[in-house]
């Protein structure tokens, strides 16, 4: 149990064990770590007022295919639809997507990282020989030279050591 004080009315206001549980619970993955939300720094009252605003003055777009309604866009907000949590384009971002001819996100920017993370290679290192069967490396055939790598052995790359790698890129 934490007694606090409000940073808006400046009344005291306690924060169960139960409500740091429920934070822990819903802080946000990065990098496979938890990173932990701060406790509350507003009493019940205030967050209730806080959350009823929020929820009035802005109101979900639905994202139409074509460039229309770019100001009701920056005004409202995105509902992800794969987990349903709301997100918000801001202005330097939607000029971006115009600019660059990328299509408006359909999904939260936490639901996006954690599909470009599954794309990256595991964390693990696999023991390869080099792959280099190129003459003039200073090796006949296949080189020997063994190292640990990311790159498991049913991948399709080819896996040079750092000389035949340097050697023959130059």
């Amino acid at each position: 149990m934490e007694q606090k004080k409000c940073k808006k009315c400046g009344e005291g206001f306690e924060v169960s064990d139960d409500d740091l549980e429920f934070i822990r619970k819903v802080s946000p993955e990065y990098g496979g770590e938890l990173l932990e939300l701060p406790a509350p720094e507003l009493c019940v009252t205030c967050r209730r007022i806080e959350h009823l605003i929020w929820r009035n003055e802005r109101s979900i777009y639905k994202i139409k295919s074509d460039k229309s309604g770019q100001k009701e866009l920056l005004s409202g907000i995105i509902k992800c639809e794969k987990t349903g949590k709301p997100f918000k384009i801001i202005s330097q971002e939607l000029a971006f997507y115009i600019e660059n001819k990328i299509p408006i996100p359909t999904k939260h920017s936490e639901t996006r990282y954690k599909q470009l993370f599954k794309l990256r290679n595991p964390r693990k290192l696999y023991h390869r020989q080099c792959m280099c069967e190129e003459t003039g490396h200073g090796h006949e055939g296949r080189c020997p030279n063994e190292f640990e790598t990311t790159y498991a052995p049913d991948r399709p790359e080819k896996v040079y050591c750092e000389s035949c790698y340097q050697k023959s890129i130059l």
